[in-house]
């Protein structure tokens, strides 16, 4: 049983157990044999029944060095779950701290607000997604649902993040200033958009080029465009996504930028 923000036992009457343990957060909680299963907000752990913990699943990445990401977790109703990476072991005490305030501030800004926590659910998570030793990606991705619509809506950002100095990478900061970059990845991405568009149904008229702060993913040797629900085909499509080989765009490469040399990085 659970009041929204805790979970417990309660007995055939549905009175609260005294002697077992409220659990912080949302889910089920259930016994095996001398311990505690407990399945609160997407997570596992073991409990005995005192309430110590024995054992419980937290996500942690190692980016070497010393560096890692590790989650946090941002409940603040019943409705909302939240989380979000921190960073910890940074070369850079400042650059860590103000990072950190970053993601999270990113992190909780869907929250909805107080008065409409029965209108709509929200949750999040991420990953690291690709990373060297000077640059991190991040995803994260969530899931919008406003109660009574046919179907909610998911959520899908990627941060591309210095180690060394915090800064949040955009696409134009891999290209030479001055270049034509927009001009040739909008080549590139309308060709596999009409050449995907009758077995994916994408809509070829709709797209009208990338902007400067265009959403991506970072691969060691190719970068992927993407776009959300809608934007160039049907909700089915899901984020449609387009690849581009850095060798087909290395002119326009500003290889002697802080971006590339990270993406470089072993």
């Amino acid at each position: 049983m659970g009041n929204g923000s805790r979970t417990f036992f309660v007995d055939r009457q549905g009175r609260v157990i005294p002697q077992l343990p409220r659990v912080n957060g949302v889910g089920i909680l259930s016994l095996t044999g001398e311990l505690i299963k407990a399945n609160i907000d997407s997570r596992i752990s073991y409990l005995r029944k005192d309430g110590t913990i024995v054992w419980n699943q937290q996500l942690k990445y190692d980016l070497g060095n010393g560096a890692a990401v590790s989650e946090k977790k941002y409940r603040p109703d019943r409705n909302t779950l939240v989380y979000y990476p921190e960073f910890s072991g940074l070369a850079d005490s400042q650059v860590q701290a103000k990072l950190n305030k970053e993601l999270e501030n990113l992190a909780i800004a869907e929250n909805p607000k107080a008065d409409e926590e029965y209108e709509s659910t929200y949750e999040s998570n991420f990953e690291v997604d690709f990373h060297t030793s000077g640059l991190v990606s991040i995803k994260m991705s969530g899931y919008d649902y406003t109660l009574g619509a046919a179907h909610g809506m998911p959520l899908m950002d990627y941060y591309h993040i210095s180690l060394k100095t915090g800064k949040f990478y955009s696409l134009s900061d891999l290209f030479k200033k001055g270049s034509n970059y927009k001009q040739k990845l909008n080549a590139i991405v309308k060709k596999q958009i009409q050449a995907r568009a009758d077995s994916e149904g994408l809509w070829p008229a709709s797209f009208t080029g990338i902007e400067s702060n265009q959403q991506f993913i970072l691969h060691k040797d190719s970068l992927e465009i993407y776009f959300y629900p809608y934007e160039v085909g049907p909700y089915a499509a899901g984020f449609p996504m387009f690849k581009v080989p850095f060798a087909e765009i290395r002119d326009l490469i500003d290889i002697q930028g802080e971006f590339w040399a990270a993406i470089q990085e072993q």
